[in-house]
């Protein structure tokens, strides 16, 4: 802007002021008139118009005809005609230099000159070119306004990027920041900033981190990176990464931090969610590979190495047709036109190839890979081996087919007995649906008395136990009870944990009635066995017909049992006998008390098998003589069985009863056959023993009489045969007699022995007792034996011990020289025979050994039976075979034992033993 003033200047010496104007730095010229002619310019004018000299004595506009349309010739006029001094600071001015017009910004000034009258004559112009100043003022403005324009930018940008600029005064510590700065640390807009309560924010573990990253970033002079975690007063914790670097001093102290601050939360936890992916896909059992469009692949995790064979740097960057079966290439064309329509692909499968050219079976989820925008750029492949599923598979398809398919029931439970899965022979079995009994408890199939078995079975299934063929009682849906076999096994999931219970359920009940019926038959046969041994050894009829009644009263199980038989004793004359069980005697006695005994006359004269289940609703066409015994017994289910001779004569009836209609059945009915079959037998016995008993007792009496007849001649004759032999005088005459009274002697000992056999038959054998030496008793015997028996040497093994005791020392010396005479006789080819004796406490044994040819082990059991002779012995040995039989009823009478060991080829030992206290 322009100035005025009243400085005026003289020209009365023009040539001092030419003198000390011509060398000032800066431009001065005189311009004189109102034609504004240049009388005088200094060197720093010339050089400023870029003009020589030569322009001295010109006019203005002729110099400068730029300035025609300038303000200066008109201000210049202005100064002459008002004489005040104008002024004007920067004023710009357009000036040609080198034909290029220039703008040069003046600081000048315009002082009127006068004559020595005081008049206006001129102008001088003193102009400082201030054309650097303008121009670095107008580069600083114009930087401002860039500067504030790129700060308002800057700050648009770091918003819209979340990032807060921030000034730190390192030495007060006040912080100037942006207002995104302090949404970013959580602090309002009339909280004070400071580097203090900036750090405060932070998590006190990252405080000291981020002081040793400033320090080393000013020690070194380089950019401060660093990142932590703060919490905002609401207790939220926020991710901030800042970025800044210092202004330093010229001493190179840091004055000044500047830099950004930005929240990086979410990109924190998108690294962590990328890291725990990235570790997910490398760690998982699963192929996990991604491909382009065009069917490039472009990731590779290492199941997909185990899977496929192929390692990531092999197989980066190569088709996916490579693992594909060429028969299958069409799949990929399907699976890109979906991916392409966005279009994810689950559980699609099929097969793939390895690097050594063998196939598997993979089970594929492919989904879309997009980019920012949406856009599908690719697809992501996750591949699961199923080769073993598939084997699994196909053997639970045959085991789920066997389930399904079996006769056996299949169930499953948990370990709370809740039921979890039932095949169709479970429904079969209990009557119940799957949608049934499927949900329910284990219970609703356990009868009540058996709930504890529950706990028992699940007590050894959580220990891990099988428990097989567990024999139990189930209910089925209608109330029935079954008998089944349980087979019940642990249920695992895949870490093995038990989590259940699979049983195997059989329903035995056939097996169980078959089993009872085998335990009846078995039972059966054990009575009907028991029966046999029982009434074979029996001869007494009475107590033969109890037994027989008895046995099939139990194995029928009938409530009344009755047997008559017919009895002809000797003479032939008839008896009827009878015996009862269970209520037969009761029904007996009524029916007696009631006169109706005729009604069982018709029951001999039954001679077939006769079984009525229910009398009430049996036609008595066939047996109308049984009506009057039927009701007599009054009860509902009768058997007769006619027990009939080998000759097919009926002896005897046996009559069973029942109040339960249909007890008795075939089978009963069979086992009823073969006890009367049984019986028969036993009764035939019975009596062929009881007429061999009646001969045997007219035998018995017959010998006793003809003994005791045969007894008095003979001794008769022996005492004649005595006097002729002592009357006798020839030598050969005595020697006939001698002869003959041997044989007497012999013929009166069969004698003697036929009649203590009648006498033992008939329990008449006497025995004289008294206290006698037994050792004495034995030598004697020897003596005697060896008188008479030259062939055999008698010897005594060791000295005799002293024994007395109480008996008939008579019959026990009878025994002795019986055992003597025998081991003699039957060891002929021999010429020793020892006796042995020995004592113990309790009793004395005595022994006779031969040398002779020993006694078969199966003949043994039969030596002391009346009348037994050894069969292959010499036939020219004489005896009745009563010899033994007497001595054995003779040690057994004096509460002894007689017994034989021997062995065929090496002789035999006979021995007996006597208590030492003899007998009363």
């Amino acid at each position: 802007m322009g100035k005025s003033g009243n400085n005026i200047y003289r020209t009365s010496a023009p040539g001092m002021i030419r003198s000390a104007l011509k060398f000032a730095p800066v431009p001065m010229a005189v311009l004189e008139g109102f034609d504004l002619v240049l009388t005088y310019a200094n060197q720093a004018l010339f050089k400023v118009w870029g003009k020589d000299k030569s322009i001295v004595g010109k006019q203005l506009l002729e110099i400068l005809p730029e300035l025609h349309d300038q303000p200066f010739p008109n201000q210049l006029k202005q100064v002459l005609l008002s004489g005040e001094v104008y002024e004007e600071d920067e004023a710009p001015s357009y000036v040609v230099k080198n034909g290029k017009v220039e703008t040069i910004y003046f600081d000048y000034s315009y002082t009127p000159v006068r004559d020595d009258e005081g008049l206006v004559i001129g102008v001088l112009v003193v102009a400082n070119d201030v054309t650097d100043r303008v121009e670095a003022r107008a580069n600083f403005e114009k930087s401002s306004i860039e500067a504030k324009q790129a700060q308002k930018k800057l700050e648009m940008t770091l918003g819209a990027g979340r990032m807060g600029y921030f000034e730190v005064d390192l030495n007060s510590g006040a912080i100037t920041g942006t207002p995104q700065f302090r949404t970013t640390f959580g602090f309002d807009e009339e909280e004070d900033l400071t580097r203090e309560t900036v750090m405060n924010r932070m998590l006190p573990k990252y405080r000291e981190l981020v002081e040793e990253k400033l320090a080393f970033a000013f020690e070194n002079k380089t950019v401060y990176t660093a990142q932590y975690e703060i919490v905002w007063p609401d207790g939220s914790l926020h991710w901030i990464k800042t970025t800044g670097y210092a202004v330093y001093k010229g001493s190179g102290e840091p004055i000044t931090l500047c830099g950004v601050a930005i929240e990086v939360t979410r990109e924190v936890q998108a690294d962590e969610k990328r890291s725990i992916l990235a570790a997910i896909i490398d760690s998982s059992d699963d192929t996990i590979l991604s491909k382009t469009l065009d069917g490039i692949i472009t990731s590779w995790n290492p199941a997909a190495q185990r899977m496929f064979g192929y390692t990531e740097e092999e197989i980066i960057g190569k088709h996916i047709s490579t693992l594909i079966p060429h028969r299958l290439l069409s799949e990929e064309d399907h699976i890109i036109g979906n991916i392409k329509q966005g279009k994810k692909i689950d559980h699609f499968e099929t097969t793939r190839l390895r690097k050594d050219g063998s196939e598997i079976n993979i089970v594929l989820s492919v989904s879309p890979i997009r980019d920012r925008s949406g856009t599908i750029i690719g697809a992501s492949k996750i591949a699961r081996d199923i080769t073993e599923t598939k084997k699994v598979e196909e053997k639970q398809a045959i085991l789920a087919a066997i389930v399904n398919s079996t006769d056996d029931t299949i169930l499953s439970k948990t370990l709370q007995g809740i039921i979890t899965s039932w095949n169709p022979a479970a429904e079969r079995m209990f009557g119940y649906t799957e949608q049934e009994i499927i949900g329910k408890h284990i219970s609703v199939l356990i009868p009540p008395e058996h709930l504890f078995e529950e706990d028992i079975i699940i007590g050894n299934i959580a220990r891990g136990s099988k428990v097989d063929h567990f024999e139990t009682v189930r209910v089925t849906k209608d109330g029935r009870r079954i008998n089944i076999s349980l087979t019940v096994s642990p249920l695992r999931d895949g870490n093995g944990n038990i989590i259940g219970a699979s049983k195997i359920a059989r329903d035995i009940t056939p097996q169980k009635l078959a089993e009872k019926r085998l335990r009846n038959y078995a039972h059966t046969l054990e009575t009907i066995n028991e029966l046999c041994k029982t009434i074979s050894g029996e001869l007494d009829v009475e107590r033969l017909l109890q037994i027989v009644i008895s046995a099939a009263t139990r194995v029928t199980g009938a409530n009344l049992g009755m047997i008559f038989y017919n009895s002809r004793d000797v003479n032939g004359d008839l008896s009827r006998m009878h015996s009862f069980s269970g209520q037969g005697s009761l029904v007996f006695d009524r029916m007696q008390e009631e006169g109706k005994l005729d009604a069982l006359d018709q029951l001999i004269a039954c001679d077939e098998v006769l079984r009525i289940d229910d009398i009430k609703k049996a036609s008595l066409d066939n047996c109308r003589q049984f009506e009057s015994l039927f009701e007599a017994i009054n009860m509902v289910n009768f058997l007769l069985m006619p027990v009939t001779s080998k000759s097919g004569e009926v002896i005897g009836t046996i009559l069973l009863a029942d109040d339960e209609a249909s007890k008795f059945n075939l089978e009963q009915e069979e086992i009823v056959l073969a006890i009367a079959s049984q019986a028969s037998i036993a009764l035939e016995n019975a009596r062929l023993f009881e007429e061999v008993n009646v001969l045997n007792t007219k035998k018995d009496e017959f010998i006793g009489m003809a003994s005791h007849e045969l007894k008095t001649p003979l001794t008769s004759m022996s005492g004649y045969l005595q006097i002729l032999e002592r009357v006798q005088q020839k030598e050969e005459h005595k020697s006939f007699v001698q002869k003959t009274i041997s044989q007497a002697n012999k013929l009166s000992a069969l004698v003697n022995d036929i009649l203590d056999v009648s006498k033992i038959e008939a329990g008449k054998l006497q025995f004289l007792l008294q206290r006698f030496d037994l050792s004495a008793l034995v030598l004697e015997c020897i003596e005697l034996i060896q008188l008479s028996n030259s062939s055999h040497k008698i010897d005594v093994t060791s000295p005799l011990p002293l024994v007395h005791l109480t008996g008939d020392r008579h019959r026990i010396e009878q025994v002795i020289i019986n055992l003597l005479t025998n081991a003699i006789k039957y060891s002929p080819g021999a010429i020793k025979v020892k006796v042995l004796m020995e004592v113990n406490e309790e009793e004395v044994r005595v022994g006779v050994k031969d040398q002779g040819i020993g006694i078969a082990s199966d003949k043994i059991p039969h030596l002391f039976s009346r009348f037994y002779r050894v069969e292959g012995l010499n036939p020219g040995m004489s005896g009745l075979g009563i010899g033994l039989y007497i001595s054995k009823e003779i040690i057994e009478r004096h509460f002894g034992r007689i017994w034989v060991e021997s062995e065929e080829g090496e002789g035999s030992t006979f021995w007996f033993s006597l208590p030492l206290q003899g007998i009363a």
